[in-house]
């Protein structure tokens, strides 16, 4: 044993001790003999001395035992405190092992999931693709009947409409995810919104044989509300659509009821139902119920993600009912905002094309043929302009030019700031935007500048509504 281990107090003292008692041992009975020879007194003297003796070694032995007592109390006070500090970091590193796992399924389900949506979302894009470019080439032969030049026409436009929606899904998606969807408050009659979804739909219903059933649940008056009308249209078209597509037979009901201060839209079908471990999953981006490369039902699983994101930024909360084999109830509330409108403050709005004269600020040549065509039989004089700076030269050199149809991406000067200059020096002139930008925040940009706008691609009902509101009130 090394000297160091047993420099301790407790020795230290047991030594001084031990050395004092042999030291008194061997002089004290020599010094009690040369105080006196009575035998009597040596012997009290010496049981004084013993008791003495016994009483200080029991009292060094307690402090020495008590003060070890304390100091291994204290030792396992502080074992205990340790192995409690232990205890607490392993349940720590349990939780955060725990979370590791759960972090890593999800962000493996999350891989999974997104994995399958890029490859059904390159499926869903390239198949009526496929479609246009083929029956593209198609029309190209000059021997081809014009029946078939019809019906291949046709199958075109389907398909650009449903390539067309896949686009606005994933762009609607990303603008939600990155806040850039604000509502745009308007006056908006709920049973025209409810009558246009009827017909939108009402083909596809009737190829599948199931009933379209449409509800109204106020007059055509009480109706006239202010909301957000495009973002309802948008969710009922979402909530229908995706009806019909797992209805195989019955039907699927639609409409709105009023509840106090309330509105209730409501899609109800008799379709293959959901199992309620999935509600929440089917609201999640890039999910589908089912994601199997054997999947019945076609669709890119964004239409019930962007419905929930949109019925938020109405400040309501979709709801669902559902059983498997039993059919669905999807629905939402918004509040109901009355508008009061004169009965007589509509006018109806026709396009004359009587000495008017267009100008198309385009610099896409296929576009601007495109806009020739649309308005060939209006009468309409269609002036051209391929950028910017020509479409202000020519508003500036013409005062014949009524209305301008302008273009934002434009090479040499861009349309926004072209128009900001005739804006300046010809307050009067209506100018429409026609642009391929179709973000809500873009299209804030153009108020103030423009007096309308158009999101390509332009459909030639929309072209001739919009151009008989401005040129009627010019």
């Amino acid at each position: 044993m090394r000297f160091e281990k047993i420099n301790s107090k407790a020795l230290r003292i047991g030594l001084i001790y031990l050395v004092i008692g042999l030291l008194y041992i061997l002089f004290s009975d020599r010094i009690v003999n040369e105080i006196s020879q009575d035998a009597d007194y040596i012997l009290r003297i010496q049981t004084y001395k013993g008791f003495v003796f016994i009483v200080i070694t029991s009292v060094i032995i307690y402090l020495l035992v008590y003060q070890e007592l304390l100091k291994q109390r204290k030792a396992k006070n502080e074992l205990l405190e340790q192995n409690a500090r232990y205890e607490a970091l392993n349940e720590q590193l349990r939780q955060i092992n725990t979370e590791v796992v759960l972090a890593k399924e999800k962000a493996e389900e999350s891989d999974k999931l997104k994995t399958a949506f890029l490859q059904n979302l390159s499926h869903e894009i390239r198949t009526p693709l496929n479609a246009i470019t083929g029956f593209t080439e198609l029309l190209m032969d000059d021997n081809m009947p014009m029946d078939k030049r019809k019906r291949f026409a046709e199958i075109i436009m389907k398909s650009s409409q449903q390539l067309l929606s896949i686009v606005s899904d994933v762009i609607t998606m990303s603008s939600i995810e990155t806040g850039q969807v604000r509502l745009n408050i308007s006056n908006v009659n709920l049973n025209h919104i409810i009558s246009g979804l009827s017909e939108v739909f009402s083909e596809q219903a009737a190829g599948k044989r199931i009933r379209l059933i449409a509800k109204k649940g106020l007059n055509d008056h009480d109706a006239m509300v202010s909301t957000d009308g495009g973002k309802i249209t948008h969710i009922l078209s979402s909530l229908i659509s995706n009806a019909l597509k797992f209805t195989i037979e019955g039907y699927v009901e639609f409409g709105y009821m009023k509840k106090e201060n309330e509105l209730e839209f409501f899609v109800r079908d008799s379709g293959i139902g959901i199992d309620k471990d999935m509600f929440d999953k089917i609201f999640e981006y890039f999910r589908q119920v089912d994601i199997s490369s054997t999947r019945t039902y076609g669709g890119t699983g964004l239409g019930l993600s962007i419905a929930r994101g949109l019925v938020g930024i109405l400040s309501g909360k979709m709801q669902i009912e559902s059983e498997p084999g039993k059919g669905s109830a999807f629905w939402f509330s918004v509040p109901y905002n009355p508008v009061e409108v004169s009965s007589h403050s509509h006018t109806e709005k026709f396009l004359t094309g009587k000495n008017f004269t267009l100008l198309v600020v385009e610099d896409e040549y296929f576009n601007s043929l495109l806009f020739d065509e649309m308005l060939a039989n209006t009468g309409i004089k269609v002036v051209h302009a391929g950028d910017g700076r020509e479409a202000v030269e020519v508003c500036r050199n013409d005062s014949s030019i009524d209305i301008v149809l302008m273009d934002i991406k434009l090479p040499i000067m861009d349309g926004y700031t072209a128009a900001g200059i005739i804006r300046k020096e010809r307050p009067g002139l209506p100018i429409i935007a026609q642009t391929a930008y179709a973000l809500e925040s873009e299209i804030k940009k153009f108020q103030g500048v423009f007096d309308g706008y158009i999101t390509k691609p332009i459909h030639e009902p929309e072209l001739n509504e919009l151009l008989s509101i401005h040129m009627n009130l010019h």
